[in-house]
């Protein structure tokens, strides 16, 4: 292209004009950050934050430049989506944010999964409500009441499979276990004659109490007979355990009275 300073220059000629264009370097366009729906599937419901920003016309822009990294529960997508900017203002960059996972640990609190475990874990997503899984804890002799925020039971209380929307941190539940009943047996042996004790117990009580509960055996009240706190094999007090297998057991001595003979007038009773 000839470089024509000025016009005078040109004699007896005709002259073609150009426009030179540059572009300009504060174009507007939006950078539109979209988080991931509660649905999980697309981002065009949630808009996190939107900016205006200035570029050169023609230019690309890219979404790794412009990700924001401080968007609470979201992350983004890794995905470079890019744009052209256009020199009448309307480029819309949209960066996507996949919603964050976060771990509820729930802990057995004295109990266990079938397979020894004494805890297990789930992810949820962010701002979703879900159900809480079921509880696969057992205790023996308790009977799972709930699930809550502190091992007492003082805390924030949720029932199995409630729905939960978890926040950004992760979050420990105790399971809370109820009682149940039980009972035990005391074993009652009154002496044979011979000052032996019997194999298999004189009397037997089955008495109603609740698991891990502390007794003791109540001594029976036998005419001729006193408990004997010393015999081998004396147990007078457990716990109350779930499978009501806690036997007791408490011995008895036959009493000893003695026999007085008397001279007399022969007037009562012969032997």
């Amino acid at each position: 292209m000839d470089y024509i300073p000025s016009l005078t220059s040109v004699l007896n000629a005709d002259v073609q004009l150009y426009a030179k264009w540059t572009p300009r370097t504060d174009t507007a366009f939006i950078v539109r950050h979209m988080g991931e729906s509660e649905g999980g599937v697309g981002y065009n419901d949630l808009l996190l934050s939107q900016e205006y920003n200035n570029g050169t016309t023609g230019d690309s822009i890219y979404a790794a430049d412009y990700k924001n990294t401080t968007f609470s529960g979201f992350t983004w997508n890794n995905v470079n989506s890019s744009a052209v900017i256009k020199g009448d203002g309307t480029t819309i960059l949209e960066i996507y944010y996949n919603r964050n996972y976060y771990t509820v640990t729930f802990y057995g609190n004295g109990g266990k999964t079938s397979g020894n475990q004494t805890t297990q874990t789930q992810s949820l997503k962010y701002g979703v409500e879900a159900s809480l899984v079921g509880n696969s804890f057992i205790k023996p002799g308790y009977s799972f009441l709930m699930w809550n925020t502190s091992p007492d039971g003082a805390g924030t209380s949720y029932e199995n499979n409630a729905l939960y929307t978890i926040g950004t941190e992760s979050v420990y539940l105790y399971a809370i276990w109820e009682v149940f009943e039980s009972s035990y047996t005391v074993e009652h042996y009154l002496d044979n004659l011979d000052g032996s004790y019997p194999e298999t117990p004189t009397y037997s009580d089955k008495i109603n109490t609740s698991t891990d509960s502390i007794v003791n055996a109540a001594p029976r009240t036998e005419m001729g007979f006193t408990v004997d706190w010393f015999a081998p094999g004396t147990i007078t007090s457990g716990t109350g355990s779930p499978d009501i297998s806690l036997v007791l057991r408490l011995f008895y001595k036959r009493n000893s009275y003695n026999v007085t003979f008397n001279a007399g007038d022969g007037l009562g009773e012969s032997y």
